[in-house]
C-alpha cells in the first residue's frame, strides 16, 4: 500500500505545475466566494478543503451534486467568485454546465481532477 501511494504521488509530480498552482491559490485568496462541486466520491476532499479553507474566513458554498438545485446556485456566481471542481474518472454531465456558465459570468474555474 505504501509503495502504491509513493507511485501515485510521483505520478503526480510528473504532471505538477508549480505556475497553475500558485494561480490557483491567488484566485482562491482573493475570491468573494468559493463554490464546491464534489459529487460522488469525491465529497470527502470538497469536505476536506471546505475544513481547511474555512480557517483562513474565506465564503465556502456547496453545490447540490444534481438536478435543476444546481441552477440555484448558479444564479449567485459572480465575477469575482471561483468555482471549485473535483472530478475523477470522468466528468459528469453537470460538471461541464458549471463550467460553461462560470466562464459566461467571468467566474474562475478549478477543476481538480485524475485527466491528464
Amino acid at each position: 500500500m505504501l509503495k502504491l501511494s509513493t507511485h501515485h504521488l510521483e505520478e503526480t509530480l510528473l504532471h505538477f505545475s508549480s505556475e497553475n498552482f500558485q494561480k490557483a491559490i491567488d484566485a482562491l485568496a482573493i475570491s468573494k466566494k468559493i463554490y464546491i462541486y464534489s459529487p460522488g466520491p469525491s465529497e470527502g476532499l470538497g469536505n476536506l478543503i471546505d475544513f481547511r479553507l474555512s480557517r483562513f474566513g474565506l465564503s465556502i458554498h456547496f453545490m447540490p451534486k444534481s438536478g435543476h438545485e444546481i441552477f440555484e446556485s448558479l444564479i449567485h456566481l459572480t465575477d469575482q467568485d471561483v468555482v471549485l471542481i473535483f472530478g475523477f474518472v470522468k466528468l459528469h454531465p453537470e460538471t461541464k454546465v458549471i463550467l460553461k456558465y462560470s466562464q459566461e459570468v467571468g467566474a474562475t474555474s478549478i477543476v481538480m481532477t485524475d485527466d491528464f
